[in-house]
């Protein structure tokens, strides 16, 4: 039941964002090796966390793309990497928590930007609260950390819905809202100055609310 569940969602990905040119041609490959190395690693559970990740964060941003004036561009395989390569890595470890907290930081910052663009003031930049034009990187909304608060809270609702343990789901929901603010302070420090790159960031930031969740059980467990 649940490679075939697996199967068809692999199916949907693959159908979808090839005919919604979402994603590049090597973007859908490299997204399927991604998915089946979550399942292969993480099970149903971590696959069912990356798809929800993919359908909120797409849902996201071809709403607020078609609300804006911002082209939506295609999601690549360094794109890929960036969102889920710290979540494969903690699933190497068998860190499933972990794993959790990267695709929470993922799906947060994602719609922290996209729901951000439809705020009707402009964005103010997280390192000094001056306003800053729409799209800005390390700039901010309240509207966008509504919608990062929300992504974090889904995927600690997903691994609270397999694992049953709230403290961890917590500890998923701050791993997903801090590593959205290492993003933000990341993009206005580094990515401006073209230090990083959109898909550095985005590793960095997924591995830090992966570190979150892991530092968080850590202290809980020696406490």
């Amino acid at each position: 039941m649940e490679t075939m569940a697996y199967i068809f969602l692999s199916l949907f990905f693959s159908f979808f964002s090839h005919s919604n040119k979402s994603f590049s041609n090597n973007g859908v490959i490299f997204g399927n090796i991604v998915g089946f190395l979550v399942f292969f690693l993480g099970g149903i559970q971590g696959f069912s966390a990356l798809a929800v990740f993919f359908a909120l964060g797409e849902f996201a941003t071809i709403h607020s793309r078609k609300k804006t004036s911002h082209d939506h561009e295609q999601r690549t395989s360094l794109n890929i990497a960036g969102n889920a390569g710290a979540g494969i890595i903690a699933l190497m470890f068998s860190n499933y928590a972990a794993f959790f907290g990267s695709i929470s930081a993922a799906l947060s910052d994602t719609l922290s930007s996209e729901i951000g663009l439809l705020s009707k003031k402009n964005p103010r930049l997280i390192t000094n609260m001056k306003e800053a034009a729409p799209g800005t990187d390390g700039a901010v909304t309240i509207l966008g950390f509504a919608g990062a608060f929300f992504g974090a809270l889904v995927i600690s609702v997903v691994h609270l819905f397999f694992f049953g343990s709230p403290m961890v789901a917590f500890f998923i929901f701050l791993g997903g809202v801090a590593g959205t603010v290492v993003d933000s302070f990341l993009g206005a420090i580094f990515q401006q100055k073209k230090l990083l790159d959109n898909n550095q960031v985005n590793f960095i930031a997924t591995a830090s609310g992966a570190i979150v969740v892991f530092a968080l059980q850590a202290l809980t467990l020696g406490a």
